[in-house]
């Protein structure tokens, strides 16, 4: 999993401060006027970092104690080969997953008593109260690099941090189950895993390596065509026609 993977640089200067306001301001998924959303604690865990980092390069160097110049190359230097862990501590680490799963699988219909259920801005109020959550749970637990990893890979509603900022698919709508107006009864996580296994497994199981246009041809006509109709049955409650389990 990409939060206990040495995957992030040590240097400061690579965690740049993120940008939690809309270019699409007319959208309104906004939260650069929250109270609860803050960087400056990001930048101050980060420069902890860096500096816990750079007492380890000094301490395995001595000799650039007085040469300022000399050391911060040799950090440069190092920092690339040193990666760090995103989240080393085990248990906040666990505890940053647990939120996550819950707020996959948070829904309006199963959640009415925390958020006034409103078709108008339902999906944009659940969004912010997830967002300021794990935002919540990151700074308690000082853990900057994973919350610049979610915001930019799962809560950002609308921008994906590049080299420059550009505009992307929805990130946070990709993967919430609250985006959702009906409770889904499937996951779609699961069905993208599953669905070249259940492919090679029926419908392709007597083709070696069949053509492009055949292959397309078996997914469009036989086996999207079976999974739409198990999913019509499995939502119409009134139809008498049931799978046979």
């Amino acid at each position: 999993m990409y939060l206990s993977k040495h995957n992030q640089s040590p240097l400061a200067s690579r965690h740049r401060r993120l940008n939690y306001r809309d270019r699409v301001r007319q959208r309104h998924w906004d939260l650069e006027d929250s109270e609860v959303m803050d960087s400056t604690w990001m930048a101050t865990a980060n420069d902890e970092t860096e500096t816990a980092f750079r007492r380890r390069v000094l301490s395995k160097n001595p000799g650039l104690k007085d040469d300022p110049d000399a050391l911060a190359a040799k950090v440069s230097e190092e920092a690339p080969t040193n990666s760090q862990t995103c989240v080393s501590d085990k248990t906040a680490r666990d505890s940053i997953v647990y939120l996550f799963m819950q707020h996959l699988h948070w829904h309006p219909i199963t959640h009415l008593q925390q958020v006034p259920f409103s078709p108008e801005n339902y999906k944009m109020t659940i969004w912010k109260i997830q967002v300021e959550e794990m935002h919540r749970l990151c700074k308690e637990l000082r853990e900057s690099w994973a919350w610049e990893y979610l915001w930019e890979n799962w809560y950002s509603p609308f921008l994906v941090q590049m080299f420059i900022y550009r505009y992307n698919p929805s990130r946070w709508r990709i993967w919430a189950r609250a985006m959702s107006p009906y409770l889904p009864i499937i996951q779609s996580n699961a069905v993208v895993e599953s669905f070249w296994g259940v492919l090679k497994r029926i419908h392709t199981r007597r083709m070696n390596r069949p053509k492009l246009e055949l292959l397309v041809e078996v997914i469009m006509d036989r086996h999207l065509d079976q999974l739409l109709k198990l999913i019509q049955q499995h939502r119409d409650l009134k139809n008498p026609i049931k799978p046979t389990w």
